[in-house]
């Protein structure tokens, strides 16, 4: 029997196969959309039967997951290697934005979270996986707070959500669908925005630190 089908039997061989099924699923995802890339094709790929697979991850969605908490967790420490860059909101959005686009990974993996990748895994996995990840947001929170002292009073959760969807939106008009392509080609009036995710982005995490940082109106005291 070939040594890829071949059982693992201590836990670092364990640890082996599983870098292998994500060493191979990223590869896979280089080529194809998150949402069509199936666990069956992921057992081809690695060489095992699909139920070989399921021995290392429970799912499909938990072998995404596992990469995104690696995506997320790089794009963290790649932000925050970057304080003295970081003193502005627009300094900073820019940072976000170039780190984010350079992990083509991070941001469709980032889109599909909620509707997807949390969907069909265990508990265990979910408490593995918000462990690592609210570690990181602190992280990101902190460092946003101490390297922008006009955001050091905004509140948290709508500090990062927002900025979690300005990279899913921004980068999913920047890789449009084929069709949206021809049809802007076509017609003048259809834009596309194809190739300019890392602009986008930058303009609208600008925005929204900008809004958050902005003193409060007098309606905002009032209410």
């Amino acid at each position: 029997m070939p040594e890829s089908f071949r059982r693992a039997h201590t836990d670092e061989q364990r640890k082996i196969r599983s870098e292998v099924i994500l060493d191979t699923t990223r590869r896979m995802l280089a080529t194809t959309r998150v949402p069509d890339l199936s666990l069956n094709a992921i057992a081809r790929e690695v060489g095992l039967a699909k139920s070989n697979v399921l021995r290392y991850f429970h799912s499909r969605e938990a072998i995404l997951l596992s990469l995104l908490t690696t995506e997320y967790t790089t794009w963290v420490t790649n932000v925050t290697a970057t304080a003295n860059d970081c003193t502005s909101p627009e300094a900073l959005a820019a940072v976000l934005a170039q780190k984010a686009c350079a992990q083509p990974l991070f941001p469709p993996l980032l889109s599909e979270l909620t509707n997807t990748l949390e969907h069909n895994i265990t508990v265990d996995d979910v408490v593995n996986f918000k462990t690592q990840i609210l570690h990181q947001v602190k992280t990101l929170t902190d460092f946003v707070h101490e390297t922008c002292p006009e955001l050091s009073e905004c509140l948290d959760l709508p500090l990062i959500a927002g900025i979690h969807a300005h990279i899913c939106y921004a980068w999913g008009v920047g890789h449009p669908a084929p069709t949206l392509v021809q049809a802007s080609a076509t017609n003048s009036a259809i834009p596309s925005h194809a190739g300019q995710q890392e602009k986008i982005m930058r303009e609208l995490i600008t925005a929204h630190l900008r809004g958050l940082s902005a003193p409060p109106t007098r309606r905002d005291r009032a209410n």
